[in-house]
Order: structure tokens, then C-alpha cells, then sequence
């Protein structure tokens, strides 16, 4: 999988966007969709066959919402996009150290 193959479209508010665009180009296959992650009308625009599947990214976000937001947002991201994959990083800043160290080569990491 390709991200110049497939659609990739970021959700965040418009003020978010509005920097994003002004410093991050979009290309061919991105699209960014200024809403809030828990206003679903960013469903509608977001491109999906349920042949090829969808894959949702959420770094940095989920731990602003309440876990019954979340539960919803989970529950209804399922129904819309039945076979999705949701990925979602709890720790994003550990994984990051961690990446950075594994790229590096300078620190061994022992899981």
C-alpha cells in the first residue's frame, strides 16, 4: 500500500487546517476536511470501498475526549465503514522516542 496510490484525507479543525495548508502542500491523493473528529459529517467525505478497505490513523486526539465519546466515535466510524482498521497511539510520545531511538541506532530497545 502506497500513499500515492490511495486517498489520504486529514480531519481537524479548521484552524489546524487552515496552518496545515499554508505550510504542509497537499498532493494528488490528500485532502484535508476541517470538522471536528466527533462531528460525523467528515464520514461523507471521506472516500470509501468497502473491496479495498480503509485504514483510520488517530495520533494525539483520542485522549481530549471523554471514553464515551471515543466508545461512540468507535461504534459509528464501524457501522459507516464496515472492515475498517482504526489505529490509535495512546503513548504517541513513547512510540516516538522509540521509533527516533530505532532509526538512530543509537539507544538498543529490549521489548
Amino acid at each position: 500500500m502506497k500513499i500515492e496510490d490511495n486517498p489520504w484525507v486529514n480531519v481537524d479543525f479548521s484552524d489546524v487546517i487552515k496552518c496545515r495548508e499554508k505550510y504542509i502542500p497537499t498532493g494528488d491523493h490528500k485532502e484535508n476536511v476541517a470538522c471536528d473528529i466527533t462531528d460525523h459529517r467528515w464520514f461523507d467525505e471521506v472516500p470509501f470501498d468497502k473491496e479495498k478497505g480503509i485504514v483510520f490513523l488517530a495520533a494525539g486526539v483520542l485522549h481530549y475526549l471523554t471514553d464515551e465519546t471515543v466508545k461512540e466515535l468507535i461504534r459509528d466510524m464501524a457501522e459507516r465503514f464496515p472492515g475498517g482498521l482504526f489505529i490509535f497511539f495512546k503513548r504517541l510520545i513513547t512510540i516516538a522516542l522509540v521509533l527516533m531511538a530505532l532509526v538512530s541506532k543509537k539507544l538498543q530497545i529490549y521489548l
